[in-house]
């Protein structure tokens, strides 16, 4: 997926695409609460699995710049899930243009 330049549309973009990738393998998508802007991106369940996932969406994957993010998306997810119950967090990174490193 080609994402544009803006990071808001990446991340839009990105969290469509992590979207999609969930209900196209039978995961249902939990309503956020409305006008929470302070949320994960998704909460996803399966059966008796649940995560609340956290989406971070980069235009390059070098080293200084996505592990920052993906220790920010964790520790984000990890508070969420923390006052979810029994819900697991999940990190997801979407990254443009990623090195082979």
């Amino acid at each position: 997926m080609v994402f544009p330049s803006s990071s808001n549309s990446r991340g839009r973009q990105a969290e469509e695409l992590v979207r999609r990738i969930f209900e196209s393998r039978g995961w249902k998508l939990e309503a956020l609460p409305h006008g929470a802007s302070n949320g994960p991106d998704l909460i996803v369940r399966r059966g008796a699995q649940r995560f609340v996932v956290e989406i971070k969406a980069l235009a390059e994957g070098r080293a200084d710049r996505a592990i920052p993010m993906l220790s920010q998306a964790i520790l984000q997810a990890q508070a969420f899930a923390k006052d979810g119950g029994n819900t697991q967090p999940l990190a997801v990174i979407c990254v443009e243009n990623a090195s082979s490193s």
